[in-house]
């Protein structure tokens, strides 16, 4: 119980957590309407949804290697606040897209939107200063 009052506290992690939220809830399910979207908006069946579901993928792993070359633990919750509000616009695009060829791009922001995002949320919240109590857990103390 002390750990859920401390992140409920902690200025921070407390609004990392609910964008955390809010990209989980609003931007993660894209991916499980693929099928439909691929079947009934553009009519394209399991060809299409084999290029919306690579594009997403895609575009995650090239969020993953961009962040992992150029993030600094000092830039880390604007670029979670920035990749949010790109994954929005972008959700936005694909939805309100009658053609796979705009579609396409738009997904494949949304996977590295979302990727980047979800990293940098969650290496913010590693890098905050720990609760002592938890400490034992997260990082070992050495004798030497």
């Amino acid at each position: 119980m002390e750990g859920i009052c401390y992140t409920a506290l902690h200025p921070s992690i407390a609004a990392l957590l609910v964008l955390l939220t809010a990209l989980g809830i609003g931007g993660r399910p894209l991916s499980e309407l693929l099928p439909g979207i691929a079947a009934d908006v553009f009519h394209s069946g399991a060809g299409g949804l084999s290029l919306l579901a690579s594009s997403m993928g895609g575009g995650a792993i090239l969020g993953g290697l961009w962040l992992g070359q150029w993030a600094h633990s000092s830039n880390l919750t604007e670029i979670a606040v920035g990749s949010s509000i790109v994954a929005a616009v972008a959700i936005a695009v694909a939805i309100a897209s009658s053609t796979m060829w705009v579609a396409l791009p738009a997904v494949a922001i949304v996977g590295l939107s979302i990727s980047c995002a979800g990293i940098a949320i969650q290496s913010s919240i590693a890098a905050q200063p720990r609760y002592p109590r938890l400490e034992l857990f997260w990082a070992p103390r050495s004798n030497a």
